[in-house]
């Protein structure tokens, strides 16, 4: 029995993928209407619903607003703001507010010091060193109606000559990042020892395991570099009317460069008392350098998505710094900004 129900269902698999391929291999007539990869918007502006910041420092769901500016098919210039939602998504903060406290010989203070809310800020421009147009293929989706009836669609692709614009670029600018983070792990790896103003010492231990806050702020700057592709193709084929690829791909790798890194003094505050303690973070070892790669994918439509991501190590607390970041824009508002064109009087007044 359980044979026969093999065999059955074997059979069934292969009659399904004979189908599929009798019906992909029919020829489908299309006619290009526009191909014209230079002929883009050079304007987006993102409105960011979800980034997820992913940060060994902190983890944050974030709401983000980007803009985009070509310039003359050479300038790309981009700028980016995020910062959490509420504090109950800006982790560390959250976990810092509610459970932070020192812990001095038997006596427990309480944490005094403000912790920053997550924000990271980017501005920039990538150079395009080369821009080239060059002939390829664009791979368009294809969606028609199979049965009315049931309401379902059907998907097939096609392969048409298109034209590929790729450019390769160099890109710097401005990085910055400011973040609440728990230091209590931060203390137990690097063995550091805080020394308060009144002599006192604070090192790792189970008392404080869990309740050491601080805040990390990192401006600095980035170099790094770019590959992009770019099409802009619409054909009409047979049954599905119009249809096309209009995709514009980036993917780039940076040096992360924050010579300023800095983590504020943890204070203590002794309950019903004017006594407070400030422990210098001097001791914590901090790293100046780091990189990322990532990618964006945005169209060139007046209205749509975008997506992206990146990983890497950023500056900041020594050993605390691997990340992963996504981000999905929704929606992307496209336009085409034309520029200053020359004119001439040719009479009246």
């Amino acid at each position: 029995m359980k044979l026969r129900f093999s065999l059955a269902v074997m059979a069934w698999m292969v009659a399904g993928f004979a189908l599929a391929q009798s019906s992909s291999n029919k020829v489908v007539n299309y006619e290009t209407i526009a191909d014209e990869p230079y002929e883009i918007n050079n304007l987006w502006l993102h409105i960011q619903p979800l980034t997820a910041d992913m940060f060994q420092t902190n983890m944050a769901i974030c709401y983000g607003v980007q803009a985009d500016y070509l310039m003359k098919d050479k300038y790309h210039f981009e700028a980016k703001l995020r910062g959490p939602y509420a504090k109950q998504v800006d982790f560390a903060r959250q976990l810092g507010e509610s459970n932070g406290a020192v812990m001095i010989g038997d006596q427990r203070y309480e944490l005094a010091t403000k912790l920053d809310r997550f924000l990271r800020i980017q501005a920039g421009m990538t150079y395009h060193v080369i821009d080239r147009e060059k002939k390829g293929v664009a791979r368009l989706v294809m969606a028609y109606k199979k049965q009315e009836r049931y309401r379902y669609e059907n998907y097939d692709r096609i392969t048409v000559n298109a034209q590929v614009r790729n450019f390769v670029g160099v890109r710097g600018g401005f990085e910055h990042y400011e973040t609440a983070t728990a230091l209590s792990p931060v203390l137990r790896k690097q063995g550091a020892v805080l020394t308060g103003d009144d002599g006192s010492t604070l090192a790792y231990s189970p008392e404080n395991g869990g309740t050491l806050f601080t805040n990390v702020t990192a401006p600095g700057m980035y170099l790094g570099g770019s590959y992009g592709i770019i099409r802009n193709i619409s054909v009409k084929a047979d049954k599905v009317g119009t249809i096309g690829d209009d995709r514009f791909i980036t993917f780039y790798g940076d040096l992360l460069l924050s010579p300023w890194v800095k983590l504020d003094d943890i204070i203590a505050h002794l309950d019903d008392t004017e006594k407070q303690v400030t422990f210098s973070t001097a001791a914590v070892k901090t790293r100046k350098i780091g990189f990322r790669t990532g990618f964006d994918i945005m169209f060139n439509q007046r209205s749509y998505f975008s997506f992206g991501g990146e990983v890497g190590f950023r500056p900041g607390i020594a050993g605390r710094g691997l990340y992963a970041e996504a981000r999905v824009g929704l929606p992307v508002f496209g336009f085409k900004m034309n520029g200053m064109r020359t004119a001439n009087n040719t009479g009246g007044f």
